[in-house]
């Protein structure tokens, strides 16, 4: 993760998404703000990051839940205007995750250090945290109930759809995420995954080159889709 001020920028993105109105006295911020990217495929702690509370502007995330065994299961995705770091933020300990960027992503960062105190009392801000926490609770609430009630099919599926990168060149989505990775988000068997994957393939849905997924069928992965994950 690369942190960088450029006042401009700054200045644009506070503008765009009303950042400083969700602040009681927002000027005792503004200068506080810096902007960070995010290269695609990398993994970010945000406990581990420093006293930060990152706004992400642009690109995608996924988050996932640490389980005590070594996997991973997804909690949700972020590809909207959304506050990060905010669980952290209120220090709350039990609470490990990590955060994937699934393209190039930027954020406003805001420095806290010195600041946790000030914001605590800012029930401005506290309102804006809570709506963002709740809003992650109702996403990660609907991603555990689909993996439990969907079939693997539709699952995946809807996972392909989202996580699918387009090629800058030919114009086709791809979809080459790890799969081991892949099957432990979903809660499955990694043999499962690639009975799933095969069926697609048979149904030409899917095709597989060179250890991705091409996209054959839109509109037959939509329909087995369901559900999309949040």
């Amino acid at each position: 993760m690369r942190f960088y001020k450029d006042t401009r920028q700054i200045e644009y993105y506070l503008e765009k998404y009303n950042v400083l109105e969700m602040f009681e006295d927002p000027e005792k911020y503004r200068s506080c703000f810096l902007m960070a990217e995010i290269r695609k495929r990398e993994n970010v702690d945000y406990a581990k990051v420093g006293d930060y509370l990152f706004f992400m502007l642009e690109g995608r995330l996924k988050v996932y839940s640490n389980l005590s065994n070594g996997k991973k299961l997804l909690l949700y995705f972020c590809r909207n205007f959304e506050i990060m770091g905010d669980l952290e933020f209120l220090q709350i300990k039990d609470h490990y995750v990590t955060v994937e960027a699934i393209q190039r992503t930027t954020c406003l960062v805001l420095d806290i250090h010195g600041k946790r105190e000030q914001l605590l009392k800012d029930t401005a801000f506290l309102k804006a945290l809570l709506y963002q926490v709740s809003e992650k609770l109702a996403k990660s609430s609907s991603n555990v109930a689909i993996n439990m009630l969907w079939p693997v099919e539709n699952r995946l599926s809807s996972y392909i759809r989202y996580l699918a990168q387009e090629d800058g060149k030919t114009g086709r989505r791809y979809f080459e995420e790890n799969l081991t990775e892949t099957a432990e988000a979903l809660g499955t068997s990694y043999r499962q995954l690639q009975r799933v994957l095969k069926f697609l393939c048979t149904k030409e849905i899917l095709a597989k080159h060179n250890g991705r997924y091409e996209i054959l069928d839109e509109q037959e992965l939509t329909a087995l889709s369901g559900d999309i994950y949040m």
